[in-house]
């Protein structure tokens, strides 16, 4: 089940994380996708059990590759993906909800 398009009003930019190495954090090429974007404090567990007040949330479609520590960038502002998780439809993720710092 896709999320209709009229759900997805906004566009942000993501520069997806691809991994730790020597030399620091590396990144994929940048993309543009629609999504939702809500913008308040949103409290979330990481994956060490530490609580982490999130700045917002984006609703992504579920065919997006996104991880933590992915950077997202929406109207000017810059974020940090804290925490991903694919929510389920009656078959299939129906979307993507990733918080941002």
């Amino acid at each position: 089940m896709k999320v209709p398009s009229f759900l997805l009003p906004h566009t942000v930019t993501i520069t997806p994380f691809t991994g730790q190495t020597a030399l620091g954090e590396t990144y994929g090429a940048e993309y543009t996708t629609r999504c939702r974007v809500e913008i308040g404090q949103t409290l979330i567990k990481d994956t060490e059990g530490k609580e982490i007040v999130g700045n917002g949330r984006v609703f992504l479609p579920a065919d997006i590759q996104i991880l933590s520590q992915s950077k997202l960038e929406h109207g000017g502002d810059k974020y940090t993906v804290v925490g991903v998780k694919k929510v389920a439809g009656l078959r299939s993720p129906a979307y993507i909800r990733a918080v941002i710092l």
